[in-house]
């Protein structure tokens, strides 16, 4: 029997979102270009705080300060904004470089780590795709990790601010607006349950099951149409929990398929779409070899990282590959089975006459 889905509310996860918006990147990974300047609420927010726009710049640049937050909030259980800023408020310097070097993956006998090179490394090791050139990361995170306490006490002031000055006073509407959000769609969503888990969390629901004792889903509350859900994989140290972080408009999507025959046939179409390129062809026949990352797709199939993960994106959408979670961070693609299945039984019910 699979385990029960709990969804809950996280203000600290809510606010981390909140500060990543407040920096404008040079997005180099994109499938569609931008049309429109995405974070312009951001910048307004920045101007009203007391700091610097070069202090935020510097701590939020990196993509990789977003990420270690949500790892600290996710694996520690430090959902309360004011639990998150106590937690790095307090902790000892060294505790504070021990979290970094694991979150980087930097072996306990590896000696200078803090180098363009190595965190470049870790970085392409780490991440699908990216949010800004790995190696003008790298440059960024060589600063911010050259005083490691200077970087955990600037993120305490600025977390500390953001919740006293600006979050605190939305979390009991944002909190009400996840509960109500839940209740609303408890009913419609039953039935459709396992296709939307296996949507939300990019086809691998099934296989990340059988190795978890429990999965967890946060919503995250925001107005823009085109947010796109997170996914952090791993609990508590120690724990045999996942979680999923999802903004609700795409969930909400996804969980209120209501015309069931309509939502096959589109399933089947977006299918079948999928396949109607060599690329995507290509990628499938590299997977049955074994499981792949992004990079090395790319780089089988002769393309740029923008454009593997344009291809690996409508084929996790279609169901044909999915995620495997199980080797650290690094997130590996492989076949998925259940959903290529899925997928032939589908189409011989639609086109093929029973007899």
């Amino acid at each position: 029997m699979k385990p029960a889905v709990p969804i809950a509310f996280s203000p600290a996860v809510q606010m981390i979102i909140a500060l990543d918006s407040v920096v404008d990147r040079p997005v180099v990974d994109r499938s569609e270009p931008v049309t429109a300047p995405v974070n312009w609420a951001g910048r307004v927010i920045a101007a009203a705080t007391p700091f610097e726009r070069s202090d935020l710049e510097h701590l939020f640049y990196p993509t990789s300060t977003t990420v270690f937050l949500f790892h600290a909030v996710i694996r520690k259980e430090l959902h309360d904004v004011e639990a998150l800023v106590a937690e790095f408020g307090s902790m000892e310097t060294t505790v504070f470089e021990r979290d970094l070097r694991e979150f980087f993956q930097v072996k306990p006998d590896e000696g200078e780590w803090v180098t363009v090179d190595r965190l470049t490394r870790a970085l392409e090791e780490d991440r699908d795709r990216e949010r800004v050139s790995f190696h003008a990361e790298a440059e960024h995170l060589v600063h911010l990790l050259s005083n490691p306490d200077a970087f955990r006490l600037k993120l305490v002031e600025v977390m500390q601010w953001f919740n006293e000055r600006v979050f605190a006073h939305y979390v009991d509407d944002q909190r009400g607006r996840v509960e109500r959000w839940i209740a609303d769609n408890a009913t419609a969503t039953e039935a459709n349950r396992e296709a939307a888990l296996n949507q939300l969390t990019r086809g691998n629901y099934d296989s990340l099951l059988a190795e978890r004792d429990a999965v967890r889903l946060f919503p995250v509350v925001d107005s823009h149409e085109d947010q796109t859900w997170l996914m952090v994989p791993g609990g508590p140290p120690g724990s045999n929990d996942a979680y999923f972080v999802f903004d609700t408009g795409h969930a909400n999507r996804v969980l209120m398929s209501s015309h069931r025959d309509e939502a096959f046939q589109a399933v089947t179409d977006e299918a079948l779409e999928a396949l109607a390129d060599g690329k995507r062809i290509a990628i499938l026949r590299l997977l049955r070899q074994r499981a792949h990352f992004s990079k090395e797709i790319a780089d089988a199939i002769g393309v740029s990282a923008s454009t593997a993960s344009y291809h690996i994106d409508k084929l996790v959408a279609a169901r044909f590959i999915h995620l495997e979670i199980s080797r650290g961070r690094r997130f590996y693609y492989s076949i998925n089975g259940r959903g290529v299945r899925d997928f032939l039984e589908r189409f011989e019910s639609e086109f093929v006459a029973t007899e």
